[in-house]
């Protein structure tokens, strides 16, 4: 998947925060845990993965690793507004 464009500040964390983005869609989605096939499936954790992706971007902008964590709303708006590279 590309990357989000972002203005690295410190990149302490990111994995982390990647992490916790696609834990946190899976726990709203288990199903993607099941690995059924088709279109739809595929979309949804190409969502899940795109969500973890710009988590692990917003906390490159600040420096530290647990300050910077984004909320959901920082990171669903943050999607709306950048594009991937």
């Amino acid at each position: 998947m590309p990357a989000f464009s972002v203005n690295v500040v410190d990149s302490t964390g990111a994995g982390d925060a990647f992490l916790a983005g696609f834990l946190y869609r899976l726990c709203k989605e288990p199903e993607l845990l099941k690995a059924p096939s088709g279109a739809f499936y595929l979309e949804r954790v190409t969502q899940a993965i795109l969500f973890a992706n710009a988590c692990g971007a917003l906390v490159c902008k600040a420096s530290g690793a647990i300050a910077p964590q984004p909320t959901k709303d920082q990171v669903e708006n943050f999607i709306c507004s950048n594009k991937l590279i």
